[in-house]
């Protein structure tokens, strides 16, 4: 009886999968998440810049409201759905638009895993500042 046992080989893939398949899913999620959280990284970084450079050319009657809004459209295809949506903020050196100013634009945004395979929530963010041209 025990060498009929012992000879019989049928759910050792099972077992092996039991031991390695957990690790190994835990890994492919961790990557993933983490390249939600690059991802966004790099659409904050990518927003500030082309909301900045925007304000830097286009400064002629330029508000707040306006270089917001060119951030979030170079946001939306990354994060357009976010929930919580990402903040930014603007400001103009001496409080409006002019020639040799600057303005600086800064965002945040309150990441947090999907999966819950990495143990930790993040709020990433991105700054930058630009001289005024016209």
């Amino acid at each position: 009886m025990r060498r009929a046992l012992a000879a019989d080989r049928r759910s050792v893939a099972a077992v092996e999968f039991a031991l390695v398949g957990m690790i190994l899913l835990m890994l492919i999620f961790g990557i993933i998440e983490l390249g939600q959280v690059a991802a966004a990284q790099s659409a904050l970084d990518r927003g500030v810049e082309a909301a900045a450079r925007w304000a830097a050319v286009n400064s002629a009657g330029d508000t707040a409201a306006a270089v917001a809004q060119q951030f979030t459209a170079a946001v939306q295809p990354v994060l357009g759905g976010a929930n919580p949506a990402p903040s930014v903020g603007v400001t103009f050196s001496g409080g409006a638009a002019s020639v040799g100013g600057t303005v600086q634009v800064s965002a945040s945004y309150a990441w947090a895993p999907a999966t819950g395979m990495v143990p930790f929530a993040a709020t990433l963010a991105a700054q930058t500042v630009v001289t005024i041209l016209h």
